[in-house]
Parts: C-alpha cells; structure tokens; sequence
C-alpha cells in the first residue's frame, strides 16, 4: 500500500472517531501512529547509516512516549551497532520489562549474553580531532586511528573552519565511524577541543590533532588501565625520564596528592597525551578560557571531584607539527605570564595545595615574569604588558620577596 493511501486510511478513521465524539480514542490513536513513525523513521536512519540522526530521534520519541517497546528496542539496537555495550545492555534489559511474550524476553537474553561474551571489557572509546588547516598530515592522523590494535571507537573530527582542504579531505572517507562537523567560524583551539569532546558518546575520551599520530596501542593502553583502575579519571603518557622528572616516577597519584602536584608543575602533557573517562569530563566545564592554564584548571577540576590519576611512562605518539598555528613569540611571553599570574591569585589560599608545589608553582610565575623582564625593551606589546602587572606583583610582598632573592641568587 502506497504511503498516501496509509494516510488517507489514517485521517479517515480519525475523522470518524471525532464524528462519534471519541475523542479519547482518536487521541490514542493519533499517538499511536506518531509512535509508529518515529520507529519506523528510526529504523531508515540507521540503515542508511544515520546513526547521530537516528539516535536523536529515538530519545525524542522516548522522552514523549517513554515506554514504548520498538523505541526503546531500536535505541538498544543502536547502542550495539556503536560499541556502546554497556549502554547497549541497560537498555536491553529496559526493553524486557516492557512485554509479557516469552519468546521476545529469550530473544532478548540471548542477546545480551552475546554481548557480555563477545565484548567484555570493550567499552567505546571517542577518539575526539580538534583540527584547523591540517591537510598536509590528516589523513596520516586517521590514519593511525583505523589502525588501532583496539577497534571499538568512533572518531569525532571538528573542522575549526579550516581554508585549506581539510574537511573536504575527511569528507571522502568512508568510514561510519568517522562524524565530521565544520565549525561556521574559527572558535579558538579550547572552544574547538570543547565541542568535540560534547559530541563524545565513549566511556573513554582521547584527543588526537590533525597533525599527530598514535602508535598503534595506544587506545589499547588507554582501554586497559582504565579498566584496571576504576578510581582514574586521567591517564598521562609521556617518557620515562619526564615521568621522574615532573612526578617523582610515580605512576598512581590520589586525587588530593595530583591535585596539588599538577598545580605545581604548572604544565600538563599536550591533550594527545592525555586520557580521560566521560565520566570525569562531565563534573567540568571542559576548558576554561586562559589558554596557558586550561589544561592545568581543567586537571586541578577532575581531581577536585575525587578521580585519581595515572602516569604511563610510555611515548606512544609521534608529533608533525605544532598545534598552535596562530600564536607569535612575544603573544606566549605576555599570555603565559597573565595567565599564570591569574593562576596564582585563585589559588593562593587554596590549602589543599602542599607548600612545596605552591613555591615551584611560584618559581614558575617568576620566571615568566622575568622572561617579559628581559625583553620589555625590544617589543612594545611586552613592555606595556610589564608595566601593567609590575604593580601587581610589587604590591604583593611575598612575590616582590622572591623577585629580589631570585635575582640576587
């Protein structure tokens, strides 16, 4: 039967229920057939490999219709056919309770044992790809993703409004597991990084950009201390000399100890190497808008929420390029410095951070300071930038005191 003539049907015997007054019935009715749509619309979704479209549907219907068996089925469906096995399995179990047949209930069952059997501790990673004007090395990139010895990912790429090739580059792969989105205009690399990792549908939330490259385990190595550490919400990768270096060559910090340690650093590892749950993401606000401190705020925020962390010391990446394409020297010197300074001044009385940290955190603050010291006569913008925060630092006795001892050394 042609779809028009379904709906002739339709109308029609609305139409007749209102004559005869039953305007409850019509109402089920009308309810019944908007349910109906919304799965059979679903299900075209998802064959034709729609699948963001299709899960938006599905939970629209649901949050209107809610126990609805066919909604609820195809969004388990759904999550089965994105590795989202956890997911996948809750909603199983959701849709059992909404049928009395016995032959469905077994199907379903046996459904799930699949899914416990076959992907046991396979949970789906998002792979999330800042990139702008990266088409020299972005094919290399995904690359490196599709060649993972791990295999249940989806790869989020968010083209910053990228004037080269780089979008049209990812376009023309065919790959389901690819989602690319093309920002209207540049946001900047923090709000660009943000909306990739919103987009995350991953227990487990890594960053590549669009001039880097895994070796081949990583999301391997990710999947696997995550789930052997349930209390982690960061995982950081970097050599075994920095891992001495910067945190003792410890690889398992409580949260209250990295909290106050990060801030000492005052530096993370680049977001390429570091490793998130969703879970941790989600008691953020992502990064905050100081560029030379957001990664660390946004750490110093996990922690605060009680996840501990992980130090891997292994490099598992190789590096092209730099990710910062729109940053001039003198730029880094005053941004570092006011940034860190702004650092300084929300944490100073923060007294979950250990005496110890807070002063390597405050060598740090000088030098940046010094470093705009040094070159206050060879560039404008620098000796403005000087000038403006020389008070502020002066005012302050504490640092003036360690501005007099660092330089009389």
């Amino acid at each position: 039967m042609a779809i028009d003539e379904v709906l002739i049907k339709f109308e029609e015997e609305i139409n007749r229920l209102l004559e005869i007054g039953d305007d409850l019935e019509a109402s089920e009715a009308f309810d019944q057939i908007e349910r109906n749509l919304y799965s059979v619309k679903s299900v075209i979704l998802i064959n034709n490999r729609e699948l963001e479209k299709a899960e938006e549907l599905l939970l629209e219907g649901i949050e209107k219709y809610g126990l609805d068996f066919d909604l609820n089925y195809n969004l388990a469906y759904l999550y089965r056919l994105t590795g989202r096995f956890d997911e996948a399995i809750k909603s199983y179990a959701k849709v059992k309770t909404l049928t009395a047949d016995f032959d469905v209930i077994t199907g379903i069952d046996e459904q799930i044992v699949d899914i416990e059997k076959e992907h046991t501790n396979e949970p789906l990673v998002s792979v999330c790809m800042p990139v702008y004007n990266d088409e020299k090395h972005i094919l290399k990139a995904i690359d490196s993703v599709l060649k993972q010895t791990y295999q249940n990912f989806e790869i989020i790429v968010c083209d910053n409004h990228s004037v080269d090739k780089t979008y049209e580059i990812v376009e023309k792969i065919i790959d389901s597991r690819i989602r690319l989105y093309k920002n209207e205009e540049n946001i900047g690399l923090l709000l660009n990084s943000n909306r990739a990792w919103q987009k995350a549908r991953g227990k487990y939330i890594v960053t590549l950009h669009g001039d880097d490259v895994y070796h081949d385990s990583y999301i391997e190595n990710v999947v696997k201390i995550f789930n052997s550490n349930r209390k982690v919400g960061i995982i950081h990768f970097m050599q075994e000399e920095l891992k001495k270096n910067f945190f003792d060559g410890l690889s398992y910090y409580k949260s209250d100890k990295y909290y106050s340690k990060i801030f000492g650093c005052s530096i993370t590892p680049p977001p390429t190497q570091t490793a998130f749950t969703k879970e941790s993401l989600l008691k953020t606000n992502y990064y905050e808008m100081d560029y030379w401190t957001a990664e660390v705020r946004l750490m110093m925020k996990i922690a605060s929420e009680g996840y501990d962390a992980y130090i891997e010391g292994q490099y598992l990446f190789d590096r092209y390029n730099g990710s910062e394409k729109d940053s001039s020297q003198i730029d880094k010197f005053v941004l570092r410095f006011e940034h860190l300074y702004r650092l300084y001044d929300d944490c100073k009385k923060d007294r979950k951070i250990k005496h110890g940290d807070f002063e390597l955190f405050k060598k740090k603050l000088i030098d940046s300071f010094l470093l705009l010291f040094q070159n206050k006569d060879k560039h404008k913008d620098i000796d403005r930038t000087f000038k403006r925060n020389k008070a502020q630092i002066i005012s302050n006795q504490e640092l003036s005191r360690i501005i007099i001892e660092y330089v009389f050394r």
